[in-house]
Order: C-alpha cells, then structure tokens, then sequence
C-alpha cells in the first residue's frame, strides 16, 4: 500500500505503462493528479469490472474494461483508486486478469493528493467543463459587445462630423415650399411637373428631360458588382451620367457594421462626381432619426428612402411622390423604358417595404412634421398610403 504522496510519485517515475483501476471519486482525482503532476503520458487508460455504467473516458483517458487489458497485466503498473475496504477484493480482480505490478492507495495518500486535485464525479466534472465553456462563450460575447460598442462610438464621431457637413445648412431650408421626389418608375412619363417646386431625384432620374433637378441622390455600389449585373457599358454611362448632373449631389455611404459593407463605390469614382458623401443607415432602420446632422439617414433597401429623409429635414409643406412605382414584378420598366429584372432580394423584400417601411415613414413624418403633406402621384405599390392624385 501507497501511504504517501513522495511513495505514490517514487513508484510512478519507475513506470512506463500505468493503469487506474477504479473511475469512481479516487480514480478521478488520482487521474487528475498524475495529468497535474506531468505523467499523463504514462497513463494507459482507466479500468474497471464492467465498462457498463460508467463513463467512457476520465478527463480524456479511455475507460476499459479489465477483460480488454489481459496482454497488459504482465507490464502494466496498475493503481488501485478505492477506499481502504476495497482494496483486497481488487486486488484479487486484478490477480485474476493477470496483474502482477499492482498498488493501492492508502488513506493518508488519497488525503494529500486531494490537496493538489479536488475530487470530482464525472457528472460534477462533465458540469463543471459545461460551466466553463458557458463563461468562456459568455467571455468571447462580452467582447465581441465591447468592441462593436467602441466601434460604434468611433463611427458615431464620424457620422455626426459627415452628415453636419452634408446637411447643416438645409435644416428647414425649404419651409413654406413644396417638394418633388422623383424616382424612376415608369409613371414618371405621366408627371406633368410642378412650378417653382423643389426637385429630388434618384439613381438615374436625372434623365428625364422635362424637370431640372435641384438634388440628386444615389448610393454605394461596388464597381465589379455593378458590371457584373448590368454590363461595363451601362457602368461607365452611369458614373459619366452622375458626373454631368448640375445640380447638389449626394451620395450615400454605408456603415463599416453594415451587412453590405463591401458595396462601396470607390475614392477614384467619388472623386470625379464632386459629390457630398453621407452615412446611410443599416437596412432596414430600427430608427428613423429627426435631426440628420447628428444620425444616418433611414434606409430600407431603396436610395428612395434617403431622399425621404432629407425632403422632411427641409420642413417643405407638402411632399409629392413621383415615380415610386414599387411593383412587385420580376421584369419591370422604368420611365425610360429601361427593363430591370429586380432581384431576388428586391422581390423578397417587397411586402416589407410596401407594409412596413412606408407605413413606418408615414408615422415618422406624421409625428415629427405634422405640417408637411404626403402626396402620390399616379400611385401603384403605394396607393392608398398617401393623398393620392392623378395626372392622367
């Protein structure tokens, strides 16, 4: 018998093969003290009677039946882990499966190792990793929270510092006046424009001939997406076509936290443009913000939205709604006959926008400025939201 920890340490160093036998409280703890103790390479696994009714393996060392271990009892050292009443009777298990080389734990020696290793059941060990892992998983998530949160407030500088820029002197700029937001639907054609009204456009509503835009917006795109989709030709008419537009320009730029981060239109095309960057929100938006100078502008997956904002920001009298066609198609034309195929992800987001997004812009426009009309003109997605009229 082992009746101290220096005996139990003098017999492991004479060993190369190491058996426990025992994966009850004492084995545990005893293999948990020779891992601690730098012998886990010694250990050949953990044995017992009957593999039935207990664990497979003790802190990744393989529970084995005795009868599996016969060609083992003439070089293995095996360890009896017990209490004291036990040890004769296995010591006889082990005679009779051929171990030769056995010892067994004393009392005072199961005592001294506790101190260096607690005694664990598999079940309070195999909740106790559970616990762990649970910190580590709430640890790894308590960061990643910490660093988007720093992130957040690091960009927050930035938003505030871009959009006073962009938009400080259009607070109320057009109070008292109405404005006109033109998109590139097909009812375009039917819009007979509107006298001394204030014109913001989209995208490539700059082409309609019969208004003169006093705004213009549009959105980051990434150059190789946007040729892949709609060809180079249509790319390098869409960046001279921006580049040529007389009027104020603004081009909105998304969070480095948005999901579409990497859809972003290039320093060398901004530059050309000689247009005022903005930051647009994550789509679709949580929030619709009043003061655009401080908050990104709402967005739900449309340039239309934006523009939105930015009419409201001017505190006009009345909005009207030109072009906003929001047809639920797989092809669809726009003013100028240009076909489109929407996007799988346009389609899907359809109802969202028609039942979610207008009706939550409605609210926000209806809250924070009471004073200002909503029309549509020639409406077809949006018919019934609004005061509607029709020129046609």
């Amino acid at each position: 018998m082992l009746t101290h920890e220096k005996e139990l340490i003098e017999a492991i160093k004479k060993q190369n093969e190491i058996i426990v036998f025992g994966a009850g409280l004492c084995g545990t703890v005893l293999v948990r003290y020779l891992i601690a103790k730098g012998y886990a390479d010694r250990i050949f696994c953990v044995a017992v009677s009957d593999t039935r009714g207990n664990p497979e393996e003790i802190m990744g060392v393989p529970v084995c039946s005795l009868m599996e271990l016969k060609e083992h009892g003439s070089k293995a050292f095996a360890l009896i882990a017990a209490f004291p009443k036990l040890h004769e009777e296995m010591r006889g298990t082990l005679k009779e499966h051929g171990f030769r080389n056995v010892a067994a734990l004393g009392k005072v020696c199961y005592a001294e190792i506790r101190r260096v290793c607690f005694d664990y059941s598999a079940e309070t060990y195999s909740d106790t990793r559970k616990i762990q892992a649970e910190i580590h998983r709430t640890h790894c998530e308590t960061n990643e929270r910490i660093n988007d949160l720093a992130y957040r407030i690091a960009e927050q500088q930035e938003i505030v510092a871009m959009n006073t820029a962009a938009f400080e002197e259009y607070l109320n700029l057009h109070a008292g006046r109405e404005i006109v937001l033109v998109a590139t639907g097909s009812t375009l054609n039917d819009y007979k424009p509107i006298e001394g009204a204030v014109h913001v456009g989209v995208n490539t509503a700059y082409r309609y001939e019969k208004v003169c835009l006093d705004y213009h917006f549009s959105q980051d795109y990434q150059r190789e997406y946007f040729c892949l989709v709609n060809g180079k030709e249509k790319y390098d008419a869409y960046i001279n076509g921006i580049i040529n537009i007389k009027c104020k320009k603004f081009i909105g730029h998304y969070s480095q936290d948005s999901p579409v981060k990497y859809i972003e239109i290039s320093q060398s095309d901004f530059n050309q443009m000689a247009a005022t960057r903005y930051f647009v929100d994550n789509e679709p938006s949580e929030t619709i913000y009043p003061d655009i100078r401080f908050h990104p502008l709402m967005c739900f997956f449309s340039i239309v939205f934006p523009a939105m904002h930015f009419a409201l920001f001017t505190n006009p009298r009345r909005i009207y709604l030109v072009g906003c066609d929001l047809i639920a198609e797989g092809k669809y034309k726009h003013f100028d006959g240009t076909e489109v195929r929407a996007e799988e992800w346009l389609l899907n987001n359809y109802e969202f926008i028609k039942n979610t997004a207008w009706p939550k812009v409605k609210e926000f426009a209806t809250r924070c400025y009471p004073d200002t009309e909503i029309v549509s003109v020639n409406p077809v997605g949006l018919k019934g939201l609004f005061r509607d009229i029709y020129t046609k």
